[in-house]
């Protein structure tokens, strides 16, 4: 089972990817907050289309985020 620091380094690959793939690469040092934000809102457009309830796999997410703690 992986350690937080390595689930952490999973979730900054992909926020890294993401920033990659629209063009915001700094915008991950200077507006994290930012690219994170933009990063759920097209997870809730991919799960709509995707016939996912985004709130639903949200609550899990929590869930598990409590239990690795």
């Amino acid at each position: 089972m992986p350690t937080n620091t390595v689930r952490r380094g999973y979730a900054r690959k992909a926020i890294l990817a993401y920033a990659r793939a629209r063009g915001t690469l700094t915008d991950v040092r200077e507006h994290p907050a930012g690219v994170l934000t933009d990063l759920l809102a097209d997870l809730m457009h991919w799960s709509d289309a995707a016939g996912l309830e985004f709130v639903d796999c949200l609550k899990m997410a929590q869930q598990y985020h409590t239990e690795e703690q």
